[in-house]
């Protein structure tokens, strides 16, 4: 059961977010939908206004607290920053922050003076004519909204106002997120260096790390530096790790990874029924009252089948891989290092005799072979050179880089075909909308069935588009920013190529009602 769950763009385009103060100066915020536009935000800047990047001389990030506790693979993240106006003005600024691509805001506020303005959901035409009221009075309303322009669909902003000269401001906001399980094991991340541009300074940065676990835990593998954390509790159940820094530039995102011990494939069942239930129209007539009202349950599974299955590395049956690398304008910068860092890690982690070919793909799409070849070290290196010599320029034609994969996926021996894109998934030419990608895709695959794996480059990547493909084809998607460390995405989405997958899985609902999944009727072990 999914206690909170993501808005569908339907839902997005209808809901706003307001945020009321019931004072002489009145706040309103809430969110509406933008056109996408370059990514540039990281989790909590304001940015004066006039200006487009942070300026600590005129608005200093004072104090921040981030707090994470991820309970059975739930996290929910708690983060309070305090902004310092440094000047004699009253001024006017605008907070960014950008989200982890599949998390969902539960909490937004802003402090005036002693009072904190949570947040409240209305429909959206209320919204706008509470907004029309509030925008009479003395103080300008603030705005939250969808930034697709400061970091993607995860984006968002809030115009901030009034912050007093020599002043302060303080900012909150929570969110939560699901973490998968993937070969036993879990990546968190909390973006804290900037997509683009000179990273932050805290002037006191405090961190709390908690893990909870029914299942044993592995201890916790962090990135580097993090910012002075120490562990404070190492248990097989609890992880505790606390750490605070002053005067530290946020320069590096906090992320950490760690495995849970299962020894075989478990299934977990956690059953409620909440008491009688008796509302105001039942104490007219207490018979009224349902007496066994309708439980909830969440029933979760971890698969551990590595010794009921044989592996391909132990079978030797050659890998068959068609790499889509995507060289358009949009992947220019930390995008492109990526790309290319992660081309050549699944080059080099191919075995000999494994197959392969490459695309690289803007306006048009340019193959390396006109058939597969074998992953020796002199193809690996002509297949590299292939790449630097190429040009980086024009727009993104993903249907034709998809059907020209699947095209010369075709030449490849006997065995599973698997098809990586490597992009951003942003289309600029052609078939441009999600649907029709999709559609044309899967009347491609039809003849010569390929599985598609991705890495989505980029907080403005195309996910959905991403997930579609490769949960159709039952394959395998990943996705990192442009400023963090791609190796952990890099191990697993290699580790599942070419893998066998768990599928088919059913939940007998004969007794229960309106049960769903949390994701596809499939799983890698």
């Amino acid at each position: 059961m999914k206690l909170i769950r993501h808005l569908s763009e339907s839902e997005r385009a209808i809901l706003s977010i307001v945020f009321v103060m019931a004072m002489v100066t009145a706040m309103l915020i809430y969110l509406l939908l933008a056109p996408p536009l370059k990514s540039r935000a990281q989790s909590g800047a304001l940015i004066p206004t006039g200006k487009d990047a942070p300026d600590a001389s005129v608005l200093s990030l004072a104090e921040m607290s981030v707090n994470v506790l991820i309970d059975n693979q739930h996290a929910m993240v708690a983060v309070r920053q305090v902004f310092e106006n440094r000047t004699a003005q009253q001024l006017e600024g605008k907070y960014l922050f950008a989200l982890p691509p599949q998390a969902s805001l539960s909490d937004f506020a802003i402090w005036e003076n002693d009072q904190r303005l949570p947040g409240v959901v209305y429909e959206k035409r209320r919204a706008n004519q509470l907004y029309a009221q509030l925008k009479t009075e003395v103080v300008d309303p603030g705005l939250l909204q969808q930034d697709d322009e400061h970091g993607g669909a995860s984006a968002f902003s809030a115009k901030v106002f009034p912050i007093p000269a020599y002043g302060t401001k303080r900012v909150e906001l929570s969110y939560t997120e699901s973490l998968p399980i993937e070969n036993l094991g879990a990546h968190f991340r909390f973006p804290l260096k900037a997509s683009h541009g000179a990273p932050q300074r805290a002037g006191r940065l405090h961190l709390r790390v908690q893990l909870l676990s029914d299942l044993p835990m592995t201890p916790l593998v962090l990135a580097s530096g993090q910012y002075g954390l120490q562990s404070q509790k190492q248990t097989a159940s609890e992880t505790l790790y606390e750490g605070e820094s002053l005067n530290v530039e946020l320069n590096e995102d906090l992320a950490f990874s760690y495995g849970l011990t299962v020894a075989q494939s478990a299934l977990s069942f956690i059953a409620h029924r909440a008491p009688e239930r008796i509302t105001a129209y039942d104490l007219r007539d207490p018979s009224l009252a349902q007496p066994r009202p309708d439980g909830y349950f969440e029933a979760r599974a971890v698969f551990n089948e590595q010794t009921k299955q044989t592996s391909i590395q132990t079978s030797g049956a050659p890998r068959n891989l068609m790499l889509l690398l995507d060289t358009s304008l949009s992947m220019h910068g930390e995008k492109l290092k990526r790309a290319v860092e992660a081309l050549d890690y699944l080059l080099h982690a191919c075995a000999p005799h494994d197959h392969f070919n490459l695309v690289l793909f803007n306006d048009e799409a340019r193959a390396f072979e006109t058939k597969p070849v074998t992953a020796s070290p002199e193809n690996i290196e002509r297949a590299l050179a292939f790449v630097k010599a190429s040009y980086l320029g024009g727009g993104t034609n993903l249907a034709q880089a998809l059907r020209k994969g699947i095209e010369l996926s075709a030449a490849f021996p006997t065995g599973e075909r698997s098809l990586l894109l490597i992009s951003d998934a942003n289309a600029t030419r052609q078939t441009i909308q999600t649907k029709p990608l999709l559609n044309a895709f899967n009347q491609a695959n039809q003849a010569a069935p390929t599985r598609f794996y991705a890495l989505a480059l980029g907080s403005d990547a195309n996910d959905k588009l991403l997930v579609e493909l490769t949960q159709a084809t039952h394959g395998y998607f990943t996705q990192a920013r442009e400023t963090e460390s791609i190796a952990p995405q890099l191990q697993l989405l290699f580790a599942h190529l070419a893998r066998p997958v768990i599928e088919n899985m059913r939940f007998d609902g004969a007794a229960f009602s309106q049960v769903y999944a949390t994701q596809e009727g499939y799983s890698f072990d």
